[in-house]
């Protein structure tokens, strides 16, 4: 991501006006959170235009992208990690022309497995074959978009991904006000998947227009799970441990939209309000840390490869922690600020919103589990910058059996309690995460000699 944060840290510094910085700050927040919050708005455009016209359909429909988001992620998501270590190596060893064929052999192996899983999903569930079809080809699109915004890394033309966004997004609502009118599932599911397909095709078109390639298939990018075990074991537990919370309020007490599809609208929307809220962060997390950060942490180590002295490395290593430092300071600063507003203001937010008074803790209480979940994200990123996999596999999976193990918790002390063990799961990863990593950090000269004369740990 730091290639993107370059260009749009140079698009807020050409131009001091603060349009052009909330320009570049929308954008990096736009980018950084994916296509999920894009889906968020166009559900809302839909549900405020009155788009709906049957409930019972539409309920159904949310809950079937809300699967599809779930466990695209936490499949996708579980080599991610191992994918991206795989495309840094071939960046590090110039080897241009074999990133875009990986792709390929990714889309199409990611494609036929997530296939497979929707249609017996689909067909346990009792749904009628056309509908399996759409659910099966959401479900699919959606996992390839997940993919292609790995390689999309590679891509500096951050406009051109939010403009394949934008497009998407106009056409799943357009297309779900033009058709969906009926309140007919199979409508809604291809309308939606048709402006999600279209985001999918364009940022493929991306990536085939400004990558060359000397073959159709690189199938040896599968090899990476298995050579980083680690990355593969964080991004298990990491993707696991997003959803594990909202998995237990729909398997708790969650109603229930089809035979194996349930849902819990008041913590589903709680939740996803306080992902939003931490959006700010994830802009300044690119736009910063992705940026300074990188800076000094590749002159650090040019300097160690370059053999220069040890007083010229101590200064390099020092500006580094000082970028480290400031960026981190300005998130929890600026983040802060925001959580703080928001949980004050939660009274007006939720009326503002139509949501009951009652879920004003709930809401209170995913917020602050929010901002401590996007400072464990950042502590996990800042171990892989500098390899630390076993620490950053070890935070995942605090994470990940904390949030399982306090939710159920949480759930069992009754309705006053719900959200605490997010929040509290989020703030013990957070503390684990960081003991970790200022644990290695200390002694990050001899991690990085030492590590030359022995095999690297997994």
């Amino acid at each position: 991501m730091a290639g993107i944060g370059f260009e749009l840290r140079r698009l807020a510094g050409l131009r001091s006006g603060l349009f052009s910085k909330a320009r570049a700050y929308t954008s990096a927040g736009l980018i950084s959170s994916g296509p999920w919050i894009l889906t968020a708005i166009t559900l809302s455009l839909v549900s405020l235009g009155g788009g709906f016209e049957v409930a019972e359909a539409g309920e159904l429909f949310r809950a079937l992208v809300t699967y599809g988001f779930a466990f695209s992620l936490m499949t996708v998501g579980s080599v991610q990690m191992a994918l991206t270590r795989w495309i840094a190596d071939r960046l590090y060893l110039r080897e241009y022309s074999r990133i875009l064929p990986a792709y390929l052999a990714c889309c199409s192996i990611v494609g036929v497995f997530q296939a497979f899983v929707a249609a017996f999903f689909c067909s346990t569930n009792g749904f009628a074959p056309s509908t399996t079809y759409l659910a099966t080809a959401l479900y699919v699109i959606i996992s390839l978009t997940w993919i292609s915004l790995i390689w999309l890394t590679v891509i500096r033309e951050y406009n051109q991904i939010l403009v394949s966004f934008a497009l998407g997004m106009a056409v799943s609502v357009w297309s779900m006000y033009a058709w969906g009118k009926s309140g007919d599932l199979d409508a809604y599911l291809g309308s939606y998947g048709a402006g999600q397909a279209l985001t999918f095709v364009l940022l493929t078109r991306l990536l085939v227009r400004g990558m060359r390639t000397e073959g159709p298939r690189e199938l040896a990018v599968w090899k990476s799970p298995v050579q980083y075990r680690a990355l593969l074991g964080t991004g298990v537990a990491y993707s696991i441990g997003i959803w594990i919370d909202k998995l237990v309020f729909w398997m708790d007490d969650g109603l229930v939209a089809s035979t194996f599809v349930r849902y819990h609208p008041l913590y589903d929307t709680c939740t996803f309000l306080a992902y939003v809220t931490v959006i700010p962060a994830l802009a300044i997390n690119l736009m910063h840390l992705e940026t300074s950060f990188y800076e000094r942490y590749t002159a650090y180590y040019r300097a160690i490869l370059g053999h220069q002295p040890l007083h010229v490395i101590d200064r390099k290593r020092e500006a580094m922690f000082g970028s480290l430092r400031t960026g981190i300071t300005q998130l929890l600063r600026m983040q802060g600020a925001i959580t703080a507003v928001v949980v004050v203001l939660a009274p007006f937010v939720l009326e503002l919103l139509g949501l009951p008074q009652s879920a004003m803790r709930l809401f209170r209480l995913t917020c602050l589990g929010a901002f401590f979940h996007v400072l464990l994200l950042i502590t996990i990123l800042v171990q892989l910058y500098f390899d630390l996999r076993v620490a950053a596999f070890a935070s995942a999976t605090v994470f990940c059996i904390a949030n399982g193990g306090l939710t159920v918790w949480s759930r069992a002390l009754g309705f006053e309690f719900h959200g605490a063990g997010y929040a509290a799961a989020s703030l013990i990863s957070v503390v684990v995460a960081y003991v970790l990593l200022d644990r290695r950090l200390r002694w990050l000269e001899f991690e990085t000699f030492a590590s030359q004369l022995r095999p690297r740990p997994e």
